[in-house]
């Protein structure tokens, strides 16, 4: 079953995903969240200028 996230669902799952150590990368949270990865990418500038930790290295 493929959850349909809105930009913010998208946000919040993306730092519970990586702030969960698994190895996530911009490839797999792109298909995990049914987007681009572009769209990751965007969505990790976010996160970082809202002042939220992700480590991404």
């Amino acid at each position: 079953m493929t959850i349909k996230y809105t930009r913010v669902h998208r946000l919040l799952e993306i730092i519970s995903l990586v702030q969960s150590n698994k190895g996530w990368t911009p490839g797999t949270l792109s298909e995990h969240c049914d987007t681009t990865e572009r769209n990751i990418y965007r969505d990790i500038a976010q996160i970082k200028e809202a002042g939220i930790p992700i480590k991404n290295d």
